[in-house]
């Protein structure tokens, strides 16, 4: 545990540092919530389409995500704004809007 380190941002209702950043600094933060994605598990909540928040514990972490099977499905449209993650909940992929988090919360070190 002394190695461990956990982090939080944002507890106000509305997450306005996104709201309030440069094109630059929205970059920067969809850049660092991947990377932090790609090697932590994430307790992130965010305000859904309908104004409810969600908590949802994620990540993007391979040894979590399901093996991908081949499909004759069409790709769906990749959107920069918003990121698909793995809810270790629900075993399902979910995304959210980059703009609609409220809360990031995760421990370095924790991948159980």
């Amino acid at each position: 545990m002394e190695n461990q380190m956990a982090t939080q941002i944002g507890k106000n209702e509305y997450f306005s540092y996104y709201a309030n950043a440069t094109n630059e600094e929205r970059n920067e933060f969809k850049k660092w919530l991947q990377g932090v994605m790609r090697t932590e598990i994430v307790n992130l909540t965010f305000r859904k389409t309908d104004g409810t928040l969600r908590n949802m514990k994620c990540t993007l972490l391979p040894k979590f995500l399901p093996e991908a099977i081949p499909s004759d499905k069409p790709k769906r449209k990749v959107s920069e704004d918003t990121l698909a993650v793995f809810d270790l909940e629900k075993n399902e992929w979910r995304s959210f809007r980059y703009d609609s988090v409220t809360e990031i919360k995760f421990t370095m070190g924790d991948k159980d």
